[in-house]
């Protein structure tokens, strides 16, 4: 979650609110960079949707806050 704030936030940049941010990363390309396997990191992604912290589409997830 901390690594996709941190995302959100640098695409965050060239807007001019806080609405939710497109970040254009596929599950298997966001897991090699936070060192976890896809099943995994696709357990974790499931958690946050639940949460309605994010949501997850093809090769990009919405951060919401």
């Amino acid at each position: 979650r901390r690594r996709l704030e941190g995302i959100a936030s640098f695409w965050r940049d060239d807007l001019p609110t806080s609405e939710p941010v497109d970040i254009p990363l596929s599950q298997s390309e966001l897991a090699g960079m936070v060192g976890l396997s896809r099943q995994r990191l696709s357990t974790l992604l499931n958690r946050l949707e639940a949460q309605d912290l994010i949501e997850v589409g093809f090769r990009r997830i919405r951060v919401r806050k």
